[in-house]
């Protein structure tokens, strides 16, 4: 007669837990986030361009409007503000108020002359607005990277690659608009500037994987999750191989023969955006906590 299992026995344990809190939502409110920021800044301080700084202010809104989505009680979005002294959140949100109050009066006073005593003063408010969009490209990251609880996130490189990733995807918002401009000179430099924002993402990605393969239990099951696991074909498919190694190869190409420059851009665009949003959503789906013994 068998005997029945001793559920208490020494070889009980929890095995990993992914995280459900966070997905798709919060992925689509940090990628247009941080694209929006990073295209409010080139476009601001690289190339002044009212457009991008128009489409930035755009996109930092859809992506308050999709974490109110998600809130599913939005009435109590002032809440957000009330931890300022704790919680990255909180920072997150002010930031981006700021952002968005300054770059609304800075770009109103610039484009109808409104502070001609002043001339000053518009920069002052794109200053300050350039502040609040750099925190903002940050804060997603020091968010997670406040979760002691899941280890793949609590490291100083997620909000690296997040700051990163916001620079790459800004820029690569900056090339759509070039291209469906037709300023075919200035899509040149702004894709010289992608050969250097390219390879340092790149460098971020690899480092931080490198990093969760050396790590402890959890992180290594995220690391499995990322490169062998369900995530994989995103990861590898989609961050890794169109988002950033063929941009790389297409924009060194145009570079180098002067041909195919604006259908590169278009391209290239697509791929870095489609790569800078998976990028998020992968490495919040890798989230996983330790076992429990």
């Amino acid at each position: 007669m068998s005997r029945p299992a001793n559920v208490f026995s020494e070889d009980y344990r929890i095995g990993f837990k992914e995280q459900q809190v966070w997905s798709l939502p919060h992925a689509l409110e940090f990628f247009l986030l941080g694209t929006g920021a990073g295209l409010y800044l080139f476009s601001t301080w690289f190339r002044p361009y009212f457009t991008g700084q128009l489409v930035s202010m755009l996109a930092v809104v859809a992506a308050g409007m999709s974490l109110m989505a998600d809130l599913g009680r939005p009435e109590r979005l002032w809440r957000t503000f009330s931890n300022l002294g704790v919680s990255w959140i909180s920072r997150g949100a002010l930031s981006v108020f700021f952002f968005l109050a300054a770059a609304t009066v800075g770009m109103a006073l610039r484009q109808f002359h409104l502070s001609p005593s002043l001339p000053r003063l518009p920069a002052i408010f794109e200053a300050v607005a350039s502040l609040s969009a750099l925190v903002a490209m940050l804060y997603p990251g020091l968010v997670l990277s406040s979760y002691a609880s899941i280890p793949s996130w609590n490291s100083p490189m997620v909000p690296l690659l997040f700051l990163v990733y916001s620079w790459l995807t800004g820029l690569a918002a900056e090339w759509l608009l070039f291209f469906f401009s037709g300023t075919r000179d200035e899509l040149g430099v702004s894709l010289g500037i992608g050969l250097f924002l390219l390879p340092c993402a790149l460098i971020c990605l690899l480092t931080h994987l490198g990093a969760m393969a050396r790590g402890g239990l959890a992180v290594r099951e995220g690391f499995r999750l990322l490169t062998r696991g369900s995530l994989c074909g995103w990861f590898l498919g989609v961050v890794l191989t169109a988002g950033l190694l063929l941009p790389l190869l297409l924009i060194g190409s145009a570079i180098i023969t002067g041909e195919f420059i604006q259908l590169t851009a278009l391209v290239s665009s697509i791929l870095v955006l489609a790569g800078g949003f998976f990028l998020r959503y992968c490495i919040l789906k890798a989230g996983v906590y330790p076992p429990l013994f």
